[in-house]
């Protein structure tokens, strides 16, 4: 059974990088054919204009392979791969508005609202979070079971703040892929320890979405992935964290849900974009200014304003992503 996932998984990765490495090209020529090109100013590094939608690249080898491997699976695996049809629905509808953010520019509130409403259908299809576990804080101080109305809020909070924590980071050529091949590696290796297979099959076609752009957006990038691709990502990271990092646990009452929602594991393996977003909207608050106000108080800015190249900025982020990931194990 092992074996069979393992060559399951490395066909899911060759198919959706193949698939995303061999639209890049159209997609840029659709990018520049359609005004979709990334203007530079002053607060960009990059000096030259480059399209900036190429997270179509990667949405069209994701779609391709979750489709694959829905109708493959679909009778052996019906309950664990159930929430494809409605989840690659949401992934759509997550594009499109990155696609109008890339084209418009749409302010925060309008976006934020669209945002919560496709992490709603998300929440109603299952993808909640139920109770969650504080026994990493207090020993004695287990599980705390979430009120339906708080499931709600809970849910889309963390959806939509994973999303757009992965747009945030998107600040550096390569930074936002690799660290969402980091985060969607740890959750592939988490999935098989756990033995998960829609997760297994999840992760594994968001890795290889990412390790197909990859090699077009590492410094220097020929395409940015744009709102559209950092949201897609975003919203699948956070899918898998709610559904990869729940824990099985026997019903003893009622009073109990059957998953518990993993809180350390899923902001370590989320650690960089999440502590990114919270010291940024923290910093431009206590200055009085507005937290969706773009500045340069990103984590990769101040690594660039103490002599950082870019080059070398982006691996030392990959680098406390790995650090982070790998103590996110502990509380598996």
């Amino acid at each position: 059974m092992l074996g069979r996932y393992l060559f399951i998984t490395a066909l899911n990765l060759f198919l959706a990088s193949t698939i995303t490495y061999l639209s890049v090209p159209l997609v840029d020529k659709i990018g520049k054919n359609f005004g979709f090109v990334d203007i530079p100013n002053e607060r960009k590094l990059k000096k030259e204009s480059l399209t900036r939608i190429g997270g179509l690249a990667m949405i069209l080898g994701f779609i391709s392979v979750i489709l694959i491997n829905y109708l493959w699976f679909s009778e052996t695996l019906n309950e664990e791969i159930s929430i494809f049809p409605v989840l690659l629905l949401c992934t759509i509808f997550v594009f499109i508005i990155g696609l109008i953010d890339d084209k418009n520019n749409i302010s925060p509130w309008p976006r934020l609202s669209f945002q919560f409403i496709i992490s709603s259908i998300i929440w109603s299809q299952g993808v909640s979070i139920d109770c969650l576990n504080f026994g990493f804080l207090f020993n004695n101080f287990g599980y705390v079971e979430i009120p339906y109305f708080l499931s709600f809020l809970f849910t889309i909070f963390w959806i939509t703040a994973v999303i757009n924590a992965v747009n945030w980071i998107d600040g550096l050529d390569g930074l936002a892929t690799g660290i969402s091949i980091i985060c969607s590696f740890t959750f592939l290796i988490k999935s098989f320890i756990a033995f998960e297979p829609g997760m297994i099959l999840l992760s594994s076609a968001i890795l290889g979405s990412c390790l197909g752009f990859l090699k077009y957006n590492f410094f220097p990038s020929e395409i940015f992935m744009g709102d559209c691709g950092s949201y897609f990502l975003g919203f699948n990271l956070a899918v898998l964290s709610i559904i990869g990092s729940t824990t099985n646990l026997e019903v003893i009452n009622n009073s109990i849900p059957s998953k518990i929602f993993n809180v350390p594991m899923s902001l370590l393996f989320l650690f960089i974009p999440i502590a990114d977003m919270t010291v940024v909207i923290f910093s431009r608050i206590l200055n009085g200014k507005s937290p969706f106000l773009p500045d340069n108080r990103h984590l990769h800015h101040r690594l660039l304003l103490i002599g950082c190249n870019q080059k070398s900025t982006v691996i030392i982020i990959y680098s406390f992503a790995i650090l982070a990931s790998i103590l996110g194990f502990v509380f598996i």
